[in-house]
């Protein structure tokens, strides 16, 4: 029964992933993405056409969804289906890998219940979590990485073999790398996180798995800072139409502390993700009444 309903909600998220590929419109940085894709695929230039003349990417994500995108291009024509098709594939990965995570951490049944969520989504379509996965953005390839980047380290924590935890921390350190690649905004985050493993499997005197985490996060490091300058010309200034490239966006982690802007994002968010709130709240009642054995075993 549970692997009937497991395959049903993966068609399910197919079928919706398919859909939303052939008639959603373009929007957001997806535009950007297509743009830079058919140019480095037609000219040969990791940018966009302004007026005929070659010129930065502009606004373009990170090269992960670009490459997508491009691959899209390569094997199946110029169009935005074929742009999106490569990521709705590897959003149906990122499903499987968020399933596979949440089976090590609690257990099968639990895990079909965020797959399922992802069905329920927001009531702007241009925000559903697994509409916007069918789009050619970043965000989808993000949380690809991110995913495989945990499951690999929960996979590591159950090992205490040195050279397993090397090998492992080379997997890991590359998949939390691409993700940061992917989405710039998300860069400080995984960082964080990656550092609180560190810091627990310290707590919990497991140095060699702490020294792991620290590997994977050096290797995520150096690919953040190698793989744009070795592989991708973004930021040079050749073959650029004078005027006509963004200038210091793409730095910008997208924080604003204007108190008017907040609230306005804040109700947007209570508006399209309510849903989604019920989780948290109900393990912090489930902490309330229980404490702290809630989160063991």
């Amino acid at each position: 029964m549970l692997r009937i309903s497991l395959v049903t909600i993966l068609l399910i998220h197919a079928v919706v992933l398919h859909l939303a590929a052939l008639y959603l419109p373009v929007h957001w940085d997806e535009g950007w993405n297509l743009c830079v894709a058919r140019t480095w695929l037609e000219q040969g230039h990791y940018g966009c056409l302004f007026e005929g003349q070659l010129t930065t990417r502009r606004m373009s994500t990170g090269w992960p969804a670009v490459s997508s995108v491009y691959a899209g291009f390569a094997l199946f024509g110029v169009s935005i289906f074929a742009g999106r098709i490569v990521i709705c594939i590897l959003a149906l990965v990122a499903i499987w890998i968020l399933y596979l995570l949440a089976k090590q951490l609690y257990g099968s049944t639990v895990a079909l219940v965020p797959m399922a969520l992802l069905l329920l989504g927001a009531y702007d379509t241009r925000v559903h979590p697994l509409l916007l996965a069918a789009h050619g953005n970043a965000e989808l390839l993000c949380c690809l990485g991110i995913g495989l980047g945990f499951l690999v380290s929960v996979w590591a924590a159950k090992s205490n073999s040195r050279f397993y935890l090397i090998s492992v921390a080379l997997l890991s350190g590359a998949c939390f790398g691409y993700a940061m690649h992917a989405k710039v905004q998300s860069r400080p985050f995984i960082l964080v996180s990656l550092l609180v493993m560190v810091l627990y499997e310290v707590r919990q005197r497991r140095l060699w798995h702490a020294c792991s985490n620290l590997f994977a996060t050096v290797i995520a490091l150096l690919l953040v800072a190698a793989v744009p300058i070795s592989l991708f010309p973004i930021e040079s200034g050749q073959m650029t139409y004078q005027g006509a490239g963004v200038v210091g966006l793409a730095p910008i982690l997208g924080l604003n502390v204007d108190l008017a802007t907040r609230l306005i994002v804040a109700k947007y968010l209570l508006v399209n993700y309510w849903f989604f709130l019920l989780i948290p709240l109900g393990i912090i009642a489930r902490y309330l009444r229980h404490g702290p054995a809630v989160f063991s075993g």
